[in-house]
């Protein structure tokens, strides 16, 4: 019995490690006998990917202009022009889909489609006007409609930490792809600045 557990454990390792390989992770099974009990346990064991290249986002599609309009409170404006700061801030676009590699893309979904960094030199509007996402990844989402999150901040130059309070602002693309939408987002100072 022991023999043939030995080379039935020998045989699954084979099995399973040519058909994960291509994928970047290796799941090893290993069968036991144990008190007239069949156990089987599973480990994972991750092998070394290079990240950057899954997240290559190759040829990337425009998306239309989005209006941003970003307000402040007096005291954040205050404090805006009083330490020769501007407004900063980011766009990720994200979906849920197959990731074709074991990368952590915490806290943001499954594939990362694209990001467009932007400055706002004071509070008022501005347009988004080169947006884009990645045609490669995008074919891989569930879900044709993504995902947007935008961050923004105070851009740190003199003063080391974020001053700004704007929380994020989130939404699918479904609203920036009809041309029509404006992302508001209104900042306080933190109170700790």
């Amino acid at each position: 019995m022991e023999k043939r557990s030995r080379l039935l454990r020998i045989w699954l390792w084979r099995v399973v490690i040519s058909g994960c390989l291509s994928v970047g992770m290796l799941t090893v099974y290993q069968l036991g006998f144990g008190s007239g009990k069949d156990l089987l346990s599973l480990v994972s064991v991750k092998v070394s990917t290079d990240c950057k290249a899954a997240r290559e986002l190759g040829e990337m599609e425009p998306l239309p202009p989005v209006k941003l309009v970003v307000t402040v409170d007096k005291a954040a404006d205050d404090w805006l022009k009083e330490h020769g700061e501007s407004i900063a801030g980011s766009i990720l676009f994200d979906g849920d889909g197959d990731p074709g590699h074991v990368c952590k893309t915490a806290p943001f979904r499954e594939i990362i489609l694209g990001e467009h960094e932007f400055e706002l030199p004071n509070p008022g509007a501005m347009m988004l006007n080169s947006l884009s996402v990645s045609v490669r990844q995008r074919a891989r989402l569930d879900d044709s409609n993504f995902h947007y999150t935008m961050n923004v901040v105070s851009t740190r130059r003199k003063y080391p930490g974020n001053a700004l309070s704007c929380g994020s602002h989130s939404g699918r693309s479904s609203s920036i792809i009809s041309g029509k939408h404006t992302i508001r987002i209104h900042c306080t100072k933190l109170k700790k600045v």
